[in-house]
C-alpha cells in the first residue's frame, strides 16, 4: 500500500495547462523531489 498515490494530475495556471495526466506512487521511506 503507497503512502501517497496521486492519479491523472492536472495543474493550470490561467489559461495555460502546467501539467497533465501524471500520475505516481510514493511509499514509504522514499523521498519523492
Amino acid at each position: 500500500m503507497s503512502l501517497l498515490s496521486v492519479e491523472d494530475l492536472v495543474v493550470r495556471h490561467g489559461l495555460l495547462q502546467a501539467v497533465r495526466g501524471v500520475s505516481f506512487d510514493v511509499e514509504r521511506g522514499e523521498t519523492l523531489a
